[in-house]
């Protein structure tokens, strides 16, 4: 995992196990796109899939959460993973600023 804060911009780069490569770039990561993902997800457990489509791309390529929740389950787990850190560490920004 290689992260990068280029002017601003939060950019998380991963290899899957199955040699995609995945480029997260977390300024796009918006309520908007959350609120996308809820309703492609339909409100359930699957709205992380649509999150990550929105802020990813494949090997250079955009796709659907459709496509991201048949990945193999090591790559999945992996992606959610990278997004789960990144909110700890945001939450983890947020509680240093509050106290």
């Amino acid at each position: 995992m290689k992260n990068e804060n280029v002017n601003d911009t939060e950019i998380l780069s991963i290899m899957l196990t199955s040699g995609i490569n995945v480029v997260m770039n977390f300024n796009n990561a918006k309520a908007g796109t959350l609120m996308k993902a809820r309703m492609a997800a339909r409100g359930g457990y699957s709205t992380t899939a649509f999150v990550l489509a929105e802020i990813c791309t494949f090997d250079g390529h955009k796709l659907t959460g459709e496509d991201i929740l048949n990945f193999d389950i090591v790559d999945y787990a992996l992606l959610e993973e990278a997004w789960d850190k990144y909110n700890e560490k945001k939450l983890e920004i947020l509680e240093v600023i509050q106290t």
